[in-house]
């Protein structure tokens, strides 16, 4: 999921992480930085992803996109399609699985 400054970040991850999981659990099990922007990941007992989130910080309400060539970039920005420097669907495509 990626959440733009539109969102507050921690409400929408305590309610994805109940509906996925039916847990209340809102303590990520791995924090980093991807492209410069917070990413934090929420796992199951066997280490499995349930919920990813990429908070897309100083972004309005839109999807990000980074033209450009390369596997993870992607996008023409324009209306509510926004250059962020991040492909938000090559994000989710790779947590699907959609690289394989």
């Amino acid at each position: 999921r990626f959440i733009d400054a539109s969102v507050e970040g921690t409400s929408q991850v305590a309610i994805l992480g109940t509906l996925a999981t039916g847990t209340d659990n809102t303590t990520p099990d791995v924090e980093n930085t991807v492209k410069g922007y917070p990413h934090k990941v929420y796992q199951d007992d066997q280490g499995n992803a349930l919920i990813e989130t990429y908070l897309i910080t100083g972004m309005g309400h839109g999807a990000p996109v980074d033209p450009g060539t390369g596997e993870d970039r992607c996008g023409v920005p324009g209306g509510h399609i926004l250059d962020a420097d991040i492909c938000a669907s090559y994000f989710i495509g790779k947590f699907w699985g959609l690289d394989q």
